[in-house]
């Protein structure tokens, strides 16, 4: 899956492979009935050819184990989010799945 925005200095297009972000859990709420309710964070940063530093981070909780409860609004700096486009936010199920299979 991939991810297209444009460059808010100059208008080119970029892309970015979702597969290729390194998600972390950066928050943990152990108090939920079903388990542990764990936030997930993932950034991703590049200079465009203008010159333009852009960026933009995900996050989502996951609750219970292997379910996306709630995806946060990417931020961004330096680059326009395409309309209709999806985020990166993971599939937490599917991530499991793979590392089991490698």
């Amino acid at each position: 899956m991939t991810m297209k925005f444009k460059c808010e200095a100059c208008g080119k297009e970029h892309e970015i492979f979702c597969a290729e972000l390194d998600w972390e859990v950066d928050e943990n709420d152990p108090e939920r009935e079903m388990g542990t309710a764990s936030h997930h964070t993932a950034s991703w940063e590049d200079t465009c050819e203008c010159g333009n530093d852009m960026s933009i981070a995900f996050g989502g909780w996951e609750y219970p184990s292997g379910v996306l409860e709630d995806e946060d609004d990417p931020v961004t700096q330096g680059i326009k989010l395409l309309p209709d486009e999806g985020t990166c936010c993971i599939s937490f199920e599917e991530e499991d799945n793979e590392e089991e299979l490698i």
